[in-house]
């Protein structure tokens, strides 16, 4: 798990967070096409048992990316090929 001096680094949105259900919690139309969400907002503070759980395995949880001024903290990307570096390199680029 990531010790609590990398999480204090880490802007979360922490006065609530969402959990997965084995159902689908809502139905969402958007510009004509139907998606479904298996998420679910659990209107209590994201703590460290929480977290835990989620490094465990035992359960997933997801927070908010968007703050309330509508601005992206931190973002991040799950990269599974094999040039780790070039992927790096060409991220920054597009993210300037």
């Amino acid at each position: 798990m990531i010790s609590p001096m990398d999480m204090s680094l880490i802007k979360i949105i922490g006065d609530h967070y969402y959990i997965r259900r084995d159902k689908i919690v809502n139905k969402i139309t958007h510009r004509g096409r139907l998606f479904f969400d298996k998420f679910e907002r659990v209107d209590a503070p994201l703590n460290l048992n929480v977290m835990r759980e989620h490094a465990a395995k035992k359960i997933v949880v997801a927070h908010d990316l968007i703050t309330k001024d509508n601005k992206v903290e931190n973002i991040v990307f799950d990269y599974n090929g094999f040039n780790a570096e070039r992927f790096y390199h060409r991220a920054q680029l597009i993210l300037r």
